[in-house]
């Protein structure tokens, strides 16, 4: 039997390809798959949870705009929808762009090349653009024409930080969900769930230690329990010492 990526991930603990790509696969290892699994965003949930049920039943599914502060599910939303509307091969109809790093408009015409072709066995091909609001505004209005044109077999997902610097003319053609910071019983449920998969010890003065420095993002609370959790064999991921304000020893 093959290993899980939660195996996969702690195996490679010890690889010698460096801490930081180990923890970049241990953190993807625990992002949820699931709508269902993703915590303290109920209102966004619930409204992806019916667009699948209209993408099964062949019923209209509007462009989204997944909008928000980082770390706390907008990504993994957009991934887990992908996953339950479009099924087993999902992958090979998702496209994802980062506008980070391609903020111009040769990204937008990228994009209208690759969706130009119709698609079969799904309800439509989604195009993920993250962090949308990098684009430029003339990326943006030839991504608004895209849309418009290229929408009869393709879902665009357009995520961003900050929706003041999405045009008005592209966010009027999405359904707007935001994503909020978490509460700390959110994080805690967060973290029970992450050290169960990863075998790290339960540590509650620590678990409110990053209840308080998570900052109501799941992503940055697993990023903390990843580098400072004790694993149940002895191990730790870092070496910086004590936690600030802990006394807790790494």
């Amino acid at each position: 039997m093959s290993p899980t990526p939660i195996q996969q991930a702690r195996s490679a603990r010890s690889h010698p390809t460096g801490i930081a790509h180990t923890r970049a696969r241990t953190l993807e290892a625990l992002r949820p798959t699931l709508l269902s699994e993703i915590v303290g965003q109920p209102q966004a949930v619930d409204a992806l949870m019916a667009l699948t049920e209209n993408a099964h039943h062949a019923r209209p599914v509007p462009h989204l705009l997944l909008h928000g502060i980082p770390g706390v599910g907008k990504t993994t939303a957009a991934y887990a929808f992908a996953r339950a509307a479009l099924g087993p091969g999902w992958r090979d109809h998702f496209i994802e762009f980062n506008g980070s790093s391609d903020r111009g408009i040769e990204t937008a015409r990228v994009i209208g090349r690759i969706v130009g072709n119709g698609v079969d066995d799904v309800p439509f091909r989604i195009i993920l653009l993250d962090e949308a609001d990098s684009l430029t505004s003339d990326a943006q209005d030839a991504l608004r024409r895209i849309m418009e044109q290229r929408s009869g077999w393709n879902l665009f997902i357009l995520s961003c930080n900050e929706i003041d610097k999405i045009i008005p003319a592209l966010q009027s053609r999405c359904l707007l969900l935001e994503f909020r910071a978490v509460d700390n019983a959110e994080i805690h449920s967060v973290l029970y769930r992450s050290a169960t998969l990863l075998g790290i010890e339960r540590d509650e003065k620590l678990w409110r230690w990053i209840q308080v420095n998570a900052n109501g993002r799941p992503r940055d609370a697993n990023n903390l329990l990843v580098t400072f959790g004790k694993y149940r064999d002895g191990t730790v991921e870092s070496d910086s010492g004590p936690l600030p304000g802990v006394g807790v020893e790494v």
